[in-house]
């Protein structure tokens, strides 16, 4: 399904999608396309307990010490693993990567902001060329972020511009507002 989106969603010179091109409607399409994908996912996890090793966690052990006694109450524990993004597990095993990171070379004495520019040039020039706005286009945008942050990441390492690199760790922060 994730493969299919993708392709859904990629322009084409010889194509001309109506898809991709239909501003709101386009939102909604990939907002869709990430919640049929996610909840897949999550049915995924929840239908395959036992081949992620979820009768490792006791839940139901740990309801019954509590005092719960009803089922009712207890309900079904489904376990994601550390490898689901945007998960608690996978959020804690980050930074706990981070942690460990700073205990073996020392804290970071670099804090860089890097943040996405909606009028950056590149971005400006196609969107002109098709009458477009930013927030017709966020796969553009958020991909032309991606490739940006590379190249800055790139540079750091080369050891050029900041001296030598001995690790990195960077987080991406998504901050939505709303323009009128």
């Amino acid at each position: 399904m994730k493969e299919w989106f993708a392709y859904k969603i990629q322009q084409r010179d010889l194509l001309h999608s109506h898809l991709v091109f239909g501003r709101r409607l386009f939102q909604q399409f990939c907002t869709d396309g990430y919640s049929m994908i996610e909840s897949w996912r999550l049915k995924w996890y929840r239908d395959h307990q036992k081949e992620i090793r979820a009768d490792m966690y006791k839940g139901l052990t740990e309801a019954v010490r509590r005092g719960e006694t009803s089922p009712a109450i207890s309900g079904k524990r489904i376990v994601l693993p550390s490898r689901f993004v945007g998960g608690a597990r996978y959020m804690i095993q980050n930074y706990q990567d981070a942690m460990a990171i700073c205990s073996w070379v020392g804290y970071p004495y670099l804090f860089i902001t890097f943040t996405c520019n909606h009028k950056w040039s590149e971005l400006l020039s196609f969107l002109t060329k098709h009458n477009l706005k930013p927030e017709d286009r966020p796969d553009l945008v958020s991909r032309l972020f991606k490739i940006k942050l590379n190249h800055l990441i790139k540079l750091i390492k080369k050891g050029k511009s900041f001296g030598k690199v001995k690790a990195g760790t960077y987080v991406i922060y998504v901050l939505f507002f709303e323009l009128y």
